[in-house]
């Protein structure tokens, strides 16, 4: 009913039509059909014609992205991780396929397009894009070194001295720096709020406070001046008896 029937005539009489066919297989599930009609009359005479179908595929299969993810680093963008396009084409099977065009930003974060197309037995293709973003909303890891107590005087109260803070970060190296708080006491005794920042390469950051104290515990070190024996009347003022003397460290 798709294809036709073919027709016959005959002077003398009905005529039996009937029909063979010869296939080509192509790609897929394409062909090219010679039909051979032949007509037959009551007596034997016969005649042919040949009808030439063509089955064709000219239809792109029909394609479905996974949908577009946002991973946060360190990610693992493999296809088991972020899923897999599903195809579907009406003359035969398909071949799925992919290619990653790749934008790098700041650390390890990334944004993926992943454009995959599937291709059917005939060569004809379709295509979708999903989008990966990997990003960085972690903030490093720090630790502060101990909190210190130092002896005055202290020269020196430098991170040799007083120790330096460690970070790690998940999506690359974080960049240490420090700032000081300084209150100030008697001599020269103080406490040192040293505030220790860890900031990764998306600008992430996170801090610790390290407390450094600086005290005086230590007695000055006194001299007293010679004893010494007077004849009354004596001046006992120290302009005459001595005055002691006295070393502080600080």
């Amino acid at each position: 009913s798709f294809t036709g029937v073919a027709t016959a005539q005959d002077a003398c009489g009905s005529a039996t039509v009937t029909f063979s066919d010869l296939v080509t297989t192509n790609c897929g599930g394409t062909r090219v059909i010679a039909r051979t009609w032949t007509a037959t009359d009551a007596c034997g005479n016969s005649t042919n014609c040949v009808q030439t179908i063509t089955v064709r595929d000219t239809t792109p299969p029909s394609l479905v992205c996974p949908p577009s993810v946002t991973l946060d680093c360190p990610a693992i963008t493999a296809t088991n991780a972020t899923g897999v396009a599903t195809a579907q084409d009406a003359c035969g099977s398909t071949t799925l396929t992919y290619s990653d065009q790749v934008v790098t930003n700041c650390g390890g974060t990334r944004v993926i397009a992943r454009t995959w197309t599937a291709m059917d037995s005939c060569g004809n293709s379709t295509n979708c894009v999903q989008t990966i973003t990997v990003r960085d909303i972690t903030k490093p890891v720090i630790t502060c070194p101990p909190n210190v107590t130092l002896d005055c005087p202290v020269s020196d109260a430098s991170t040799n001295v007083t120790g330096v803070a460690t970070a790690t970060d998940a999506c690359s190296t974080p960049v240490l720096t420090f700032s000081d708080s300084v209150q100030t006491n008697c001599g020269g005794t103080r406490v040192v709020s040293r505030t220790w920042t860890a900031t990764d390469a998306c600008g992430n950051n996170v801090s610790c406070v390290q407390t450094i104290t600086v005290r005086d515990i230590t007695r000055p070190v006194i001299t007293c001046p010679p004893n010494v024996t007077l004849e009354c009347p004596a001046t006992t003022t120290t302009n005459v008896t001595g005055v002691a003397t006295a070393t502080e460290a600080a």
